[in-house]
């Protein structure tokens, strides 16, 4: 009687193409998260700088750190300065479109708030 010894070659080559696949789509949405958490970052250290109480204060903020940066895949007007209660919050909200296999490819959403904090008179 024959015992079983593992996985065939054919399990084998189910097993390393599913892994490929895995790889792949990591490797092409890894650039658009980078991109997202250095947009967040960018728009925090904004809302840091901000010097005088107001929206057109804040978005002369966000402007001077897209030019910075530079953000091929973001724009500024995907950042929005919107009155929250008391206070002003940056509204970070735009798409990505990465491709993936063929005419296959990914759609990411990414929305983020960023609390701009209030300075005393």
């Amino acid at each position: 009687m024959r015992r079983d010894q593992g996985m065939g070659f054919w399990g084998w080559l189910v097993a390393l193409g599913f892994g490929a696949l895995v790889a792949l789509a990591i490797v092409r949405l890894g650039p658009d998260y980078l991109e997202y958490y250095t947009v967040v970052k960018a728009v925090d250290n904004a809302a840091k700088t901000v010097r005088e109480p107001g929206r057109e204060a804040a978005m002369r903020a966000v402007v001077h750190q897209f030019q910075v940066n530079e953000f091929p895949g973001v724009h500024v007007r995907d950042v929005r300065v919107i009155r929250r209660g008391r206070g002003l919050v940056y509204v970070i909200d735009y798409t990505a479109k990465t491709p993936y296999l063929g005419n296959m490819g990914f759609w990411m959403h990414f929305h983020a708030t960023v609390p701009i904090p209030r300075r005393e008179q």
